[in-house]
């Protein structure tokens, strides 16, 4: 059984002093963090900048020698790999994998044709019909409803609000307890 680890509740803020303190505290810590992911980008870039063109250079060399490996695949399908998919090597194996299967259209068929041969031959089977609320036009056109309409219809415009506490970069004092 897993022991249960009880954080003690956090006093909470009385005054304008202590709403004052809290704010700057998270300010700082706020800007650290972004000052700490800047300096991580920052690393990530040099290294990508520094391994980006040994893997463009490998990635160029392996596929003129990938491609002739698959020519040969391909020519020699049925002697090499007789029934089967894959064939193994000194060292590697090479084969080819089936994908999933998929529908594709042929030659001069479009996917409106289809439609229209799915309706003709098969009465509509594999047609689907979809009806769904416009939710994006009732909001775009909420003011001239009304409220009352929208009511009688069963929906209400509702917006969130969300608290945010947004740091001022500028001259922000050092606050005890951060860096």
């Amino acid at each position: 059984m897993k022991a249960k680890i009880v954080t003690p509740a956090r006093p909470a803020i009385q005054t304008r002093e202590e709403l004052e303190a809290a704010a700057g505290q998270v300010a700082a810590l706020l800007i650290e963090r972004d000052e700490t992911a800047a300096e991580m980008n920052a690393a990530l870039q040099q290294v990508r900048e520094h391994f980006e063109p040994r893997l463009a250079r490998l990635d160029a060399d392996v596929a003129p020698l990938l491609a002739d490996v698959k020519g040969w695949a391909e020519e020699h399908r049925l002697t090499a790999f007789g029934e089967k998919r894959s064939l193994d090597l000194l060292h590697a194996t090479i084969g080819f994998r089936t994908g999933n299967p998929r529908l594709g259209l042929r030659r001069g068929v479009k996917w409106n044709m289809v439609l229209d041969m799915l309706k003709t031959v098969l009465g509509g089977a594999y047609v689907r019909s979809k009806e769904e609320v416009d939710r994006e036009g009732l909001l775009r056109d909420r003011e001239a409803l009304g409220a009352g309409k929208l009511a009688r219809l069963g929906v209400e415009v509702v917006q969130d609000e969300a608290f945010f506490l947004e740091p001022k970069r500028e001259d922000l004092p050092a606050v005890p307890g951060t860096r």
